[in-house]
């Protein structure tokens, strides 16, 4: 006899109207995760950004290739890359 709180082999599956209700609650989290969560943490990196680069001298940023009163467009352009 078993004491872990799994269910028992003979317990019925979930019934439809729950999956359903786990698909739904899917696509609802997977809409915050892209139409919220996703911008605010651009929106954050770009601002670590471009903390960064006002950090930098006029012959750092030539070199990344940014004029000294571009930083602005540079960091609106950019996007992080999608975490694996």
């Amino acid at each position: 006899m078993s004491l872990s709180p799994t269910f028992s082999p003979c317990a019925p599956g979930p019934s439809p109207s729950l999956r359903h209700h786990d698909g739904l609650v899917s696509l609802l989290v997977d809409f915050v995760v892209e139409r919220v969560i996703r911008p605010l943490e651009i929106h954050s990196a770009r601002q670590a950004l471009r903390s960064e680069l006002k950090t930098l001298d006029y012959r750092e940023l030539r070199d990344l290739g940014i004029s000294e009163h571009g930083i602005d467009g540079f960091v609106s352009t950019w996007c992080p890359g999608r975490k694996a």
